[in-house]
This record gives structure tokens, C-alpha cells and sequence, in this order.
């Protein structure tokens, strides 16, 4: 049962994770649409976190509190459901 809802959290976290990266590759599809259509090179921005690293993935991989509360939250949930 445990292992089972420290998988169910750790697809959960890579679900947002995925819906991250996502939502970073269609800001940059934007981007380069924008430049095409008006020809304008964008502005240089500063790096932004890569998801797959976001601390929520990591917690739920590797169960380190200090990264958060999914694991607890996922097991909570899954608990009440029995």
C-alpha cells in the first residue's frame, strides 16, 4: 500500500512537471511567432527553472521534507479513500 501511493504521488509530480514544460514551450512557440510575424528578435530573459528539477518532483522521488508537502498530501488522500 505504501509503495503505492509513493507511485501515485511521484506520477502526480511528474504530471505537473510535464504540464510545466508544456506551458514553457508554448510561451516560446508565442515568442517565435511573434518575432516572425513582426520581425522583431525577442528580448533576452533570464533562464527559468527547469521543471523536471522544480523541488515538488524531487520530493516525491526522493521524499526529503524540506521539499515539500506531496508525498504527505498524496498519502493523506489516498488513505481516506479506503
Amino acid at each position: 500500500m505504501e509503495s503505492t501511493i509513493e507511485y501515485l504521488a511521484t506520477l502526480n509530480t511528474d504530471y505537473n512537471a510535464a504540464l510545466d514544460e508544456l506551458d514553457m514551450v508554448r510561451y516560446e512557440n508565442r515568442k517565435l511567432r511573434a518575432w516572425v510575424a513582426h520581425g522583431v528578435e525577442p528580448a533576452e530573459e533570464e533562464p527559468v527553472e527547469d521543471p523536471a528539477d522544480a523541488p515538488r518532483r524531487k520530493k516525491a522521488r526522493y521524499n526529503d521534507p524540506k521539499l515539500g508537502p506531496i508525498y504527505g498530501i498524496m498519502r493523506t488522500r489516498m488513505l481516506s479513500l479506503l
